[in-house]
């Protein structure tokens, strides 16, 4: 073998390597769009579909159930006392693990808004006016509602 033929086999290897680079990028479920599955991700496979549709909040005819409408504020408490489908213990349960995954949520924007405030140096005299006034009710309504969390615990 000459060094010509050595020159074109590395050549060929090194564009190999770069094709082979660009093939590993590429993405081969861009365009496929979300997945049409129910219950592809659930993880839980023990669970039948009734329960897991049942738990998500729909009944036999995929319209979301009372117990849904009523975290959805769509339903009255009469309505919702007198639901069979769901004992009471479950609708508490199932209402605490909403408002845990809401408080979640809440949490996670004040955290995000505390860092931007910091990291840009925004003081809380460039507040608007109603968001001093805002903040101030929305501390007075998180104090009446863990007041009540603790009643609720006992």
């Amino acid at each position: 073998m000459s060094n010509k033929d050595i020159k074109n086999i590395d050549e060929l290897l090194d564009e190999l390597e770069e094709k082979q680079k660009e093939v590993e990028e590429a993405s081969v479920s861009a365009g496929a769009g979300p997945y049409n599955t129910k219950y592809a991700f659930s993880g839980n496979k023990k669970k039948n579909k009734k329960e897991y549709e049942k738990m998500a909040g729909y009944n036999e005819s995929k319209e979301p159930s009372l117990f849904k409408k009523i975290m959805l504020g769509e339903a009255s408490y009469k309505d919702y006392k007198k639901d069979e489908s769901i004992s009471n213990k479950k609708k508490i349960n199932l209402a605490i693990k909403e408002v845990s995954r809401m408080m979640f949520e809440i949490e996670k924007i004040v955290n995000q808004n505390i860092k931007l405030k910091t990291e840009t140096g925004v003081n809380s005299d460039k507040y608007w006016k109603t968001t001093h006034s805002r903040l101030d009710r929305i501390s007075e309504r998180m104090l009446k509602v863990s007041n009540k969390i603790k009643n609720l615990r006992q």
